[in-house]
């Protein structure tokens, strides 16, 4: 096994702690049960964040793509995502799922949906492949409930004595606020897939596949709330880019505007406080969209 990136080991351990440590210690003999449990011959990893993500060949020439992460209930909630046959989501060959590893078909080309330049274009073919996705959670598993990802916000009090520390007071109480009243106001749960953005959207012939379910029962309008934010920052103009996202999507998925409006805050400021809690970079820009939500929704309701 090659030299892990810095950034992969930095990220595991502020989000794991010990437990991450201690995985990045067994990875090679993780790498090695796989070569023989599949018969594998695993290549170099993709771009690593939360799991360790290679190529690999068996012995018959086929491609798969394997994917190990720290044992934990997310590594189940995506298991259990994919044992669920759908057409719009790469396909599962195997998994041990105690030792936190997955292996997978191998999408080709593989080209996120970065590749494609037009806001709208790329919001109609997320959306397309959003949609099917959506459906009663089954009762053989027990996902996350968006109400239980929704506890972490007491965090933030919790470690800046009552207050809100860097982060802004007004969007963190509109948070506070709009989370449990969005909530208690859902009408159809369903299970969602928790991750969606434009890297987890890729090419596999002519038809474009979702990866990395996290699984998660809440509303629908939750569930755009990631790739509205996604590399925001690189825009000049992003408060305009956010708002062709929302009106597109509104548009294709028949959300409701003002809750996915509200969603959106919701979940940028819990995002900003996770980066902040994992000792990671990039709470400012994230935190940031907040205020652009916001802004939008004042300007609405006027």
């Amino acid at each position: 096994m090659n030299q892990l990136p810095s950034s992969f080991i930095t990220t595991i351990k502020g989000v794991y702690g010990i437990k991450g440590e201690e995985w990045l210690k067994q990875l090679p003999r993780l790498l090695e049960y796989c070569e023989d449990r599949w018969s594998l011959k695993i290549g170099d990893p993709y771009q690593l964040s939360y799991s360790y993500v290679a190529s690999a060949t068996n012995n018959k020439a086929e491609e798969y793509v394997l994917k190990l992460r720290v044992p934990d209930k997310d590594c189940k909630d995506e298991e259990a995502f994919l044992k669920s046959p759908n057409e719009e989501i790469v396909r599962m060959i195997d998994s041990d799922i105690e030792k936190g590893i997955i292996l997978l078909e191998k999408l080709s080309p593989g080209h996120t949906l970065k590749i494609v330049e037009s806001e709208t274009e790329a919001v109609h073919i997320a959306a397309n492949a959003l949609k099917s996705l959506w459906k009663p959670a089954s009762e053989a598993h027990e996902f996350q409930h968006i109400q239980d990802i929704a506890k972490g916000l007491k965090g933030i009090r919790k470690k800046y004595n009552g207050e809100t520390g860097p982060l802004d007071a007004t969007l963190v109480e509109k948070a506070e606020l709009w989370f449990p009243e969005l909530i208690a106001t859902m009408k159809n749960e369903v299970l969602l897939h928790g991750d969606f953005h434009h890297e987890n959207i890729l090419l596999h012939g002519q038809e474009w596949k979702i990866i990395d379910p996290k699984g998660l029962i809440g509303e629908a309008e939750y569930d755009v709330t990631n790739f509205l934010r996604n590399h925001l920052v690189h825009y000049p103009n992003q408060k305009e880019v956010l708002l062709k996202r929302i009106d597109a999507f509104v548009e294709v998925l028949n959300l409701n505007r003002e809750r996915l409006l509200k969603w959106g805050l919701c979940q940028v400021v819990l995002s900003a406080w996770w980066f902040l809690e994992d000792n990671l970079d990039g709470w400012e820009e994230v935190m940031s969209i907040a205020k652009y939500y916001l802004e939008i929704i004042e300007e609405t309701a006027s």
